[in-house]
Parts: C-alpha cells; sequence; structure tokens
C-alpha cells in the first residue's frame, strides 16, 4: 500500500554505515541506513536517510540533561531540528537537519525480532519500497 514517507536531508555528509535510529514504537528501533550508495537508478546522497513513514519515531537529543535522547514523531520534523546519526557499531553523534521532504510512495511494514536474554522482543519500522533502502 502507499502512505507518505519522509526523506530526511541533514546538513552534514554520512559516512557509510551510518543513518538514524527509526521505528514504529518505543520498543525498538531500526538502524536506517543513509542513502550513501550508488545503485543504477538514484546517484549517492549521502547526507539523506529515506527514514520511513510519517508516523514513525525518530531519536533525537534531549535538552534535558539526566537523558541523552527521546523520541520524535518523523511528521514533526523540520530544517534546523537535530536528530541523532548514529553507526553500525554504536557510535553516535548530532547532524541538524537541512530540509525534509514529504511524498507518497509504496510502503513495507518490516517486523523484527530480537532475543535479549530469553525474552523476545518484537519491533517494526515502515519503509519505502525502493532499492534505496538498506537496514543496517
Amino acid at each position: 500500500p502507499e502512505a507518505e514517507r519522509v526523506c530526511v536531508d541533514s546538513t552534514s555528509l554520512l559516512n557509510i554505515g551510518e543513518g538514524f535510529l527509526v521505528g514504529s514504537t518505543a520498543t525498538g528501533f531500526c538502524l536506517i541506513h543513509s542513502e550513501s550508495f550508488e545503485t543504477q537508478f538514484v546517484s549517492s546522497r549521502p547526507f539523506r536517510v529515506n527514514a520511513g513513514d510519517v508516523s514513525s519515531y525518530i531519536l533525537v537529543p534531549d535538552d534535558d540533561p539526566e537523558r541523552i535522547y527521546r523520541t520524535k514523531y518523523l511528521s514533526e520534523l523540520k530544517g534546523g531540528d537535530r536528530v541523532l546519526a548514529v553507526t553500525n557499531n554504536g557510535e553516535a553523534r548530532i547532524v541538524s537537519i537541512g530540509r525534509v521532504k514529504i511524498e507518497t510512495r509504496p510502503m513495507l511494514r518490516l517486523e523484527l525480532v530480537v532475543l535479549k536474554g530469553a525474552k523476545k522482543i518484537t519491533m517494526s519500522c515502515i519503509c519505502q519500497n525502493a532499492e534505496t533502502i538498506r537496514l543496517v
């Protein structure tokens, strides 16, 4: 089915292995990779993350010194906001948003199950059905 998807263009170049943590619930997040790879259809855009649907959460830095981050809906993001860019090794940095692009596109819902000890944790994310989407 089609839905509104959100592309987040940062004012920084994102490295290979780096992207944004996005998810449908606060239970867990998927690392959505930046568009730093070329495909046969589009050039590399290492500043962009095709993050997911408008109802998804993204991790952003928290102004409260007691907490490191908080969630925000992708639909709430705007130019000048800050988000956490995270690597596949768990390193994080803060980057600013240059612009946010929302367009209607075909989407997929991905459900992931992770084991934490003996407990199964189910999380999900809704992503555009496109060759530029990579989960890390």
